[in-house]
């Protein structure tokens, strides 16, 4: 899950989503180049998975019991108490309630997107790497002179990833029109 974070700034999970998004906020650029420009960080996400793991085998020895005790509270007690500390807590940061209305309008956003099943790691995903994209677009237009389109297409590597998009759209495609033939043939049975 760490390595195609560290090793090419794509995070593996949510997990690690979460923490390129908190990298990125702290000004560090993930990726290929991090081990030469900031090692500190590398070595400090390295000790800290360390430190994290064994704390957290002497940790959960010591206090599983009381933890298990937690599925005992009725959930929406639990549920209330984590919302008012969530509230405290993001009102606590700048003493602004404007962070709150922006706290309350994520979390029902990422309801309802969990809601319509929507991949909320890949959301993620999308908001992390797509300032990326633009800056490296913006780049990619200021180096083409003919245009953009006529650059990319003399580039081989564009030519494959292009090609392996346009194939992968075709077949999620074909495959959602062949589920729904056979569902709605079903349904006439």
């Amino acid at each position: 899950m760490m390595i195609p974070l560290v090793a090419m700034g794509i995070p593996g999970g949510t997990g690690a989503a979460m923490m390129i998004v908190a990298l990125t906020m702290q000004g560090v650029q993930v990726g290929p180049m991090l081990l030469k420009t900031q090692p500190e960080y590398l070595y400090c996400i390295v000790a800290g998975m360390l430190f994290a793991s064994i704390a957290m085998v002497l940790i959960s020895l010591a206090i599983a019991k009381l933890f298990a005790r937690v599925f005992c509270i009725s959930y929406r007690y639990l549920a209330a108490g984590i919302f008012v500390l969530a509230l405290v807590g993001c009102y606590a940061k700048n003493g602004r309630i404007n962070d709150v209305c922006i706290m309350l309008f994520a979390g029902l956003l990422g309801f309802v997107l969990k809601k319509c099943h929507f991949n909320i790691s890949a959301i993620v995903l999308g908001l992390v790497l797509g300032n990326l994209f633009e800056v490296n677009l913006r780049r990619t237009i200021g180096i083409a002179t003919d245009g953009i389109l006529p650059y990319l297409m003399t580039r081989p590597i564009t030519l494959v990833l292009g090609a392996a998009i346009i194939i992968i759209y075709v077949l999620a495609i074909r495959n959602f029109l062949i589920n729904r033939k056979k569902s709605s043939q079903t349904e006439i049975v």
